[in-house]
């Protein structure tokens, strides 16, 4: 006869990531079924049991097999279990024998209790040595798939230059405890030397990437080896090592460029750093700011809000698209931001965060016009500055209000030349805000009816005041850090 289909068939099934496609004479990255046609094509929604498959295939052999049993007494079998009648018919009853469904059905509720339970207990990954020892070979001309076998190597070959390995095993266990050892200075000093550049804007060795023959010789050796050894002596503590560099009188300088100093690359730390905040930083001290900082310690990634479309760009299917989230998980702080590297986020772009496509050790800081665009149009930037604009015009009287909102967003009190260019710009747009009331509702994302509500005075500031916040954010005295 006709085939009853001759095209593919899909059924987006319900389950766990990955999501997977029911698929009907289909293959991925394949042509199909080409030239091929189905006869038949019938979809269940249970386990067939031998006997049902059977019974499709030919009917009435159900019938024919039952007829070929012999004859059972119902008095003298009267408490067999159907599934005794003979093994073919065992699980034909348990699919219709409601004694044997009810088991059945039991059975399945406690296996899903048991999962559910071990799907609620948090797992990590954890590695174990291997049972034996790794062969590893010096690869021809670098050729990972070209070793060769003539020439082996041992784990610790590469290391015995540096610091004799020891008695330690030859493995990660043995590996941690070489570099962490007190008598190597190269783990402490590359990671001082990354604190004092989160401190500074540069290392005492510039190249982070590179603390070897290739990079850059530290501008003050003898320093960078005191705050070694003492990052050591301290037990590693990080905490206690920042607060020493941030208290220090050489990161407490003023920025300012001394005249007859000549050290325009700051090399002998003449005066203080002057670096632009991270895209991390920026967004964080955004929120802190306004107060809508959420200080929850872990917990899974979350996604705040990117211009839509992005994902989609890059490949990602509908059912993965990304969706905002909102309330406390759209403030959090930035390292919890959900990553894609195909698909970053574009605001951390115009900052110089990385794709994390590949490693990269050291940021190059740039200074584009995007970047207070950014500020002034990122949602989640305005969002804090109507936010902070609330706080001023709550806690303070209107002459102190563009004070406190620079104060709370560079932590220093403006100079006079700058408290009169807020001032001008916040009376420009009260002036703006007052007459137009409906505009002033939009700004601040009230209800369209909001502007005949009364409080429109009030609201007409609010909007003001939120220029101004803006203003600050994205103002060299907000973005640099001196």
């Amino acid at each position: 006869g006709q085939p009853a289909a001759t095209e593919t068939t899909r059924d987006h099934l319900d389950g766990p990531t990955p999501r997977r496609t029911l698929q009907v004479a289909f293959r991925d990255r394949d042509v199909g079924f080409k030239n091929g046609s189905l006869a038949d094509l019938q979809f269940f929604t249970s386990e067939l049991s031998p006997l049902d498959a059977l019974e499709l295939f030919k009917p009435a052999s159900i019938r024919s097999l039952a007829e070929a049993l012999p004859p059972i007494s119902p008095a003298a079998h009267a408490d067999r279990p159907p599934a005794e009648l003979g093994p073919r018919f065992a699980p034909w009853f348990a699919q219709r024998d409601a004694a044997c469904f009810a088991a059945r059905e039991s059975l399945r509720a406690a296996r899903r209790a048991e999962q559910d339970l071990l799907e609620s207990i948090p797992e990590i990954m954890v590695m174990e040595p291997a049972s034996f020892e790794r062969s590893n070979f010096v690869l021809s001309r670098g050729h990972y798939d070209s070793p060769d076998r003539a020439r082996p190597v041992r784990p610790d070959r590469a290391v015995k230059s540096i610091m004799d390995f020891g008695d330690r095993p030859h493995n990660r266990l043995g590996l941690a405890s070489w570099t962490t050892d007190p008598a190597n200075p190269l783990t402490a000093r590359v990671a001082v030397n990354r604190l004092w550049s989160l401190c500074f804007g540069v290392g005492l060795v510039p190249t982070l990437e590179n603390l070897g023959l290739q990079g850059e010789s530290p501008a003050h050796q003898a320093l960078l080896d005191t705050l070694a050894s003492d990052f050591i002596a301290s037990g590693w503590n990080v905490k206690a090592m920042l607060r020493r560099i941030v208290l220090s009188s050489t990161f407490r300088q003023s920025s300012d460029h001394h005249e007859p100093i000549d050290d325009r690359a700051n090399l002998y730390l003449s005066r203080g750093p002057s670096v632009r905040l991270s895209a991390e930083m920026l967004r964080d001290q955004a929120l802190l700011a306004s107060g809508l900082l959420i200080e929850k310690l872990g917990g899974p990634s979350v996604k705040p809000w990117q211009p839509p479309g992005i994902w989609e760009d890059s490949g990602a299917s509908i059912q993965s698209a990304y969706t905002p989230d909102t309330g406390d998980n759209a403030h959090r702080r930035s390292m919890y931001t959900f990553r894609k590297r195909t698909a970053p986020p574009p605001n951390m772009l115009v900052f110089d965060a990385g794709s994390r496509e590949e490693c990269l050790a050291r940021r190059q800081p740039t200074t584009t016009p995007l970047q207070p665009l950014v500020i002034w149009n990122d949602p989640v930037f305005f969002e804090c500055a109507r936010a902070a604009a609330a706080i001023a015009q709550r806690e303070a009287t209107p002459a102190a209000q563009c004070a406190l909102l620079f104060n709370r967003f560079t932590a220093r009190e403006p100079r006079p030349d700058e408290l009169g260019a807020l001032a001008e710009l916040y009376n420009q747009q009260l002036d703006i805000y007052t007459k137009d009331p409906a505009a002033a509702a939009a700004l601040l994302a009230l209800k369209p009816d909001a502007a005949d509500n009364p409080g429109t005075e009030s609201q007409a500031q609010h909007a003001a005041l939120s220029i101004v916040a803006s203003t600050i954010m994205a103002s060299d005295a907000s973005v640099v850090m001196r």
